[in-house]
């Protein structure tokens, strides 16, 4: 039977995936070893047992190992059943049965905690390490499995598409640790495994809308979009449709370098960015809630000359947009589209090679990954708005990583898209929806929760990604009924109070989980792994109060923020970011993007650190503390404190700060709480223990109706300055 099941996966690996092994010569020859896996999945210990020369003795959870399928493997993949949710006691006993098998000469290969290479990001195994090794002095060998994801015997074949034949497969083995080892040495050395493979696929990933056009022609029929006016929109129609737009309007943007598009979140939006994309120029969609002087300044830094936008949201808007403009309206565009066209791009749809569809729709020149598919312009929350540019490899390797953490096994997973496509993580979802099966519902307006409320039931939603500030409004609007199909919520851009967090899952029965990201980033850095209602309460990989493990591929670490020296664990410090979702730069602003990037690392701006199981944890943005007397006081923990004594939930209090002449900075608050209780407040917080260095001066607190916000629910830090310089 051994013998059998050897030369099936022998001959596997020579036709349906093309395996290849990297740092073989780390794999110790003889003698006892740890080895430490990203992920650890049926396929992938059939590899690595095929793949390495001696027995490896796989430790996995007990409940698993139970499993039919991998019951028919237990003996071959000489399985180690560990009981993980019982006493720590019973664990303990269990581990030295695997301890016994190193002080035999064996190797023993660990699983992440309790999962068995359900999600992409790589979770925790410091206690079983920790608890194995105790005693013992036996090398701890990293290893990192690569590209699994969406082979032919992969459990969420809904979420990979593209496949090839042979299916590459890459597993690749660090140098080995000796002597005491602490396990975040060990977690870093993986990162670092899976930052160079994730690099390494430049050479070889298509650009996103290749992507595209295979996985429609696997499921012509399938629901790719909706929204109010059009609810059920396939990949085929999808497809044909870009197609179309594309060859109408190739002649309107013939030479023009970028494409602007200025419309809300809608199907016809989704079809004019792949529209651009198929045509090989860099889409910008304009971010209209900036107003005329945010638009015009896109506009002139990409040198925008067309826009893709609408009569009726134009008159919606009633936005004056720059005279040398050429505006191409879309309703108008879709008249002028006859049979012929349709039946031309139904057909270039079906049989076309994809560089022929690029030519069909205008493209000059082959379209390659490291090309530029969009500029996205910051939010200008603490500064000028910027445009990032990132390219195909960039969003294309955050969505496959995202798709990896976030989407189920079954496939037919919904997500509201409600952030626009101008804000990075509405762009990316675009993609993330037509290359690996999320189905997309689009709705205009973040706020309009009654109407979210409806549509989650109507559409069945099973994600929604949103912010702690539209998760406020969903508490006060949303009947939780509503919300019942809801499998996951996930939430970034700002920090998510503890009290929001409990409130939500109290009434909604879901626990909102954190991410975090910024656009340089494409824009997603790490992220909890989400709960997809399994018969734990949390999801596996969750860690409350912090924003998760990196995605995989990317590497995070802390650092001084004035000397840029490298922090260990648990010491807070400036958060830098390294991997293949880093954006190519800032728009024709070379000074800015060297002011950012350092040896390749992304500068946040965020302050935070990295704990001993690899989590990421954010306390606030450099730009929210202020130095008073020589000592950083973060903003974040002032409005904390000032709710937690008013006892209120909903964000009522910003603080930012101004300059002061004695003591170089002074704390200023806005809020929309009672003046009159001020005072009472402030001596509540000096009970509750808030230093007094923390405390603002009662005149510093400034009553207004609403806190500024972007409409990406994050506070308007700029604006907030501005108000408190005006008032001193």
């Amino acid at each position: 039977m051994h013998r059998l099941i050897g030369l099936l996966f022998f001959i596997l690996s020579r036709t349906l995936y093309k395996v290849r092994v990297e740092g073989a010569s780390n794999f110790p020859k003889k003698g006892a070893a740890v080895l430490a896996a990203n992920r650890l999945s049926l396929m992938d210990m059939l590899f690595l047992a095929l793949k390495t020369r001696r027995t490896i003795h796989f430790l996995i959870p007990k409940h698993l190992s139970k499993r039919w399928w991998m019951r028919s493997f237990a003996d071959f993949l000489k399985v180690v059943p560990v009981e993980t949710t019982a006493h720590p006691g019973m664990m303990l006993k269990e581990l030295r049965a695997a301890g016994a098998l190193l002080d035999k000469g064996e190797i023993v290969c660990l699983y992440p905690e309790e999962n068995e290479g359900q999600c992409g990001p790589m979770l925790s195994f410091r206690r079983s390490l920790e608890l194995i090794l105790t005693g013992r002095d036996c090398p701890v060998v990293p290893l990192y499995i690569d590209n699994l994801w969406g082979g032919l015997f992969d459990d969420k074949l809904g979420r990979q598409v593209a496949r090839r034949f042979p299916h590459p497969v890459q597993i690749a083995f660090g140098k080995p640790f000796a002597g005491r080892v602490y396990p975040s040495e060990v977690i870093q050395e993986i990162q670092k495994l899976g930052h160079k493979i994730w690099m390494d696929r430049k050479r070889s990933v298509k650009p996103l809308h290749h992507t595209f056009v295979y996985n429609t022609r696997r499921k012509l029929f399938k629901k790719a979009m909706g929204d109010e006016t059009s609810p059920s929109v396939s990949y085929f129609r999808t497809l044909t449709g870009s197609i179309a737009i594309g060859r109408k309007l190739k002649k309107q943007w013939e030479g023009q370098e970028y494409v602007g598009i200025l419309l809300p979140q809608c199907c016809g939006a989704v079809l004019a960015n792949a529209a651009v994309t198929f045509s090989g120029r860099a889409v910008v969609n304009l971010n209209f809630s900036t107003g005329a002087e945010g638009i015009a300044a896109a506009v002139d830094q990409a040198n925008i000359k067309t826009v893709v936008s609408s009569r009726k949201f134009l008159e919606k808007i009633d936005l004056e947009l720059p005279e040398h403009l050429a505006i191409i309206y879309l309703e108008d565009v879709k008249k002028t589209i006859g049979f012929t066209d349709r039946l031309t791009a139904m057909l270039l749809a079906l049989t076309a090679p994809v560089r022929l569809l690029e030519k069909a729709c205008g493209a000059k020149k082959k379209i390659k990954a490291d090309d530029t598919l969009t500029v996205i312009f910051t939010s200008g929350s603490t500064g000028e708005p910027k445009g990032v540019v990132l390219t195909h490899f960039n969003v294309g390797s955050n969505a496959d990583a995202i798709s990896q953490a976030v989407l189920s096994d079954d496939g037919n997973l919904s997500a509201l898209a409600i952030l626009p496509f101008f804000h990075a993580f509405g762009y990316m979802l675009l993609w993330l929806g037509l290359n690996y099966d999320l189905t997309m519902i689009l709705h205009p307006n973040p706020l309009d929760y009654n109407k979210i409320g409806e549509l989650a039931e109507r559409f069945k939603i099973s994600i929604i990604i949103s912010t702690p500030t539209f998760l406020r409004g969903y508490l006060k609007k949303v009947p939780p009924e509503k919300l019942r199909f809801v499998r996951c919520v996930l939430t970034g851009a700002e920090r998510m109070p503890r009290l929001l967090a409990d409130a939500f899952e109290e009434k909604f029965n879901i626990v909102p989980i954190e991410g975090f990201g910024t656009s340089e980033c494409s824009p997603v850095v790490s992220t909890n792994i989400l709960d997809c209602r399994s018969d734990i309460s949390y999801p596996c990989g969750f860690i409350p109060g912090t924003v998760g493990p990196p995605l995989p591929g990317v590497m995070v670490k802390a650092v001084d923020p004035e000397t840029f020296d490298d922090l260990p664990y648990e010491i807070p410090g400036m958060i830098l970011v390294k991997g293949p979702n880093v954006m190519k730069g800032y728009l024709h602003r070379d000074d800015l993007t060297d002011q950012v990037m350092r040896d390749g690392w992304y500068v946040t701006g965020d302050i935070g650190f990295i704990d001993q199981d690899g989590y990421l944890h954010i306390t606030d943005r450099i730009s929210r503390f202020s130095k008073i007397g020589g000592e950083m006081i973060p903003h974040w923990k002032i409005e904390e404190a000032l709710h937690e004594a008013a006892d209120l939930e909903p964000q009522a209090f910003a603080v930012t700060s101004v300059p002061d002449r004695r003591k170089g900075e002074r704390l200023v608050v806005f809020h929309t709480y009672d003046q009159k209780l001020v005072k009472d407040l402030i001596r509540k917080v000096s009970d509750n223990g808030l230093p007094n260095l923390f405390i603002p001066r009662k005149d510093q607190f400034f009553s207004i109706d609403k806190l500024p916000v972007l409409s990406s629910g994050k506070l308007d830090l700029r604006t907030l300055k501005r108000m408190a310089e005006s008032r001193n």
